[in-house]
């Protein structure tokens, strides 16, 4: 549960709920009730929340996010994003650690 500003909203995608942080303590009350009321909601939604957080926030996933990005700069860049992926590593050979 977030407020709505743009960079929670980016951050939970559709994994969670916002509430309008112009609407002040009232606004999250309301949320929270609504949460409290239905538990289903909030299985589906932290179900939904794992897995954004095993996606996108894996230690495998930030590692390949800085080499795309580190790459990008040494190539000289550009103004575009940088788009990151989920890389995959290659099998470890015997004997290596």
């Amino acid at each position: 549960l977030v407020s709505d500003i743009p960079e929670n909203l980016e951050t939970i995608g559709d994994a969670g709920l916002s509430f309008h942080a112009s609407g002040g303590p009232a606004a999250l009350r309301e949320t929270l009730a609504r949460l409290i009321e239905q538990p289903t909601l909030v299985h589906e939604y932290r179900q939904r929340a794992q897995l954004l957080a095993r996606e996108r926030y894996s230690w495998e996933h930030i590692v390949d996010a800085y080499e795309q990005l580190y790459l990008h700069l040494v190539n000289g860049g550009t103004s575009g994003p940088v788009v990151c992926s989920a890389r995959k590593f290659p099998e470890e050979k015997e004997g290596m650690p």
